[in-house]
This record gives C-alpha cells, sequence and structure tokens, in this order.
C-alpha cells in the first residue's frame, strides 16, 4: 500500500506541475477527484483513506461538472423566484417596487425581467 500512496504522489505532483503550468487547474482538480474516488471504491481502510486525504493536502475539491450543476440548481431557483414575482405583480397582488425589493433588483432592472 505504501507502494501505491508513492506513486499516486507522483502522478499527482507531476499533473500538477505540467497542468497548472498549462492553466488548466479545471482538469487538473477533477483528475485528483477521480483519483481518489476510485481509491475510494477499492480500499475499504479508513486509516489509508485518511492517508489519501493527507497527501492531498486536505483540500475538499469539487468536481467541474458539480459545480456546473450547483450553479444552474442555484440560477434556476433565482429564476423561478423572479418568475413568481412577476406573475404576483401581473395579477395585482404584488406592487413592482415590492417586487423588485424581494427580487433584489432596482425597479428598472425587475420590469425589465417582466418584459423577458
Amino acid at each position: 500500500m505504501k507502494q501505491f500512496l508513492d506513486e499516486y504522489v507522483e502522478i499527482r505532483e507531476r499533473l500538477e506541475q505540467e497542468l497548472l503550468k498549462e492553466n488548466k487547474m479545471l482538469l487538473y482538480t477533477d483528475m485528483c477527484i477521480l483519483i481518489c474516488r476510485i481509491f475510494e471504491c477499492v480500499i475499504k481502510s479508513r486509516k489509508i483513506k485518511e492517508r489519501l486525504g493527507e497527501i492531498m493536502g486536505g483540500k475538499v475539491l469539487e468536481l467541474h461538472s458539480e459545480k456546473i450543476a450547483r450553479e444552474n440548481y442555484s440560477r434556476g431557483i433565482a429564476q423561478g423566484t423572479i418568475n413568481t414575482l412577476v406573475s404576483l405583480v401581473q395579477s395585482g397582488l404584488l406592487e413592482l417596487k415590492d417586487a423588485a425589493r424581494e427580487a433584489g433588483l432596482s425597479v428598472e432592472d425587475f420590469a425589465d425581467k417582466m418584459k423577458e
């Protein structure tokens, strides 16, 4: 197992050097996470998993695809909120200025959203 961890350190360091100098941090991060996930599937020992975490520098890494999903979810929630506020204004249940405040937008920006 020590040999595996040593090889992992060497691979990680080479990846880091090559990909970071080419400004490909995203690829480097995804590759490190992939290696960790494969390792998680293969190794059952908690102690060895902790050691791998130490080698990674204790970083909590997020895959690019996970980041995109999280951002899209947040955008969807925000858009849903805007759509609801627009409907409330259009039905006369909420004043434009109040809807804009709830959306965190100026009255002008919210009015523009209503036109979209």
